[in-house]
């Protein structure tokens, strides 16, 4: 009993103890099927990106039904028509121009307009002038909408060049 209780870790945990023990989010190339799954139960996401086209294109299906199950939706893009589409185009596509860029942020646009109009479900989208270095995902992360399946995602832009 005496070896177990000198082996034994002081308690309450110190911070740089607590710190140490707690689990670190991996680092992956792209988010597995433990997205959807969290999107798909929640009952708000928060959701912020330079342009979310790909995101909007391939799960549009998935954001209608979950409209229509009356998830809450909130949306925040870089307004197509300020200079932080020049400066994340330069930043993080080495291959688009802030043209490209500023279309397919209004491809979203218009995709979430149908999907506002074709659900009526509870949509809503904001702009930013601001130049956003990552991308994030929030399912029901508001303090009133915690649950069992509150998490984070998060989307880092990397410089990305051929090679």
């Amino acid at each position: 009993a005496e070896r177990l209780w000198v082996d034994g870790t002081p308690w309450p945990l110190g911070m740089a103890e607590a710190l140490q023990r707690s689990a670190r989010p991996p680092f992956e190339e792209e988010f597995g099927p433990e997205l959807e799954i969290a999107m798909s139960r929640a009952r708000e996401l928060l959701i912020t990106g330079v342009t979310r086209n790909t995101l909007m294109t391939g799960k549009y299906g998935k954001f209608e039904d979950w409209l229509r199950q009356g998830c809450r939706i909130r949306m925040l893009l870089i307004d197509p028509s300020s200079e932080a589409v020049g400066i994340v185009a330069d930043r993080y596509y080495a291959e688009r121009s802030p043209d490209s860029t500023r279309e397919r942020i209004r491809h979203t646009l218009r995709l979430l307009a149908e999907l506002k109009r074709s659900t009526a479900g509870n949509l809503s989208v904001r702009l930013t002038s601001y130049p956003l270095a990552m991308g994030v995902t929030s399912v029901d992360g508001s303090p009133d909408r915690r649950s069992a399946v509150s998490a984070l995602f998060a989307e880092y832009y990397t410089y990305q060049a051929p090679g």
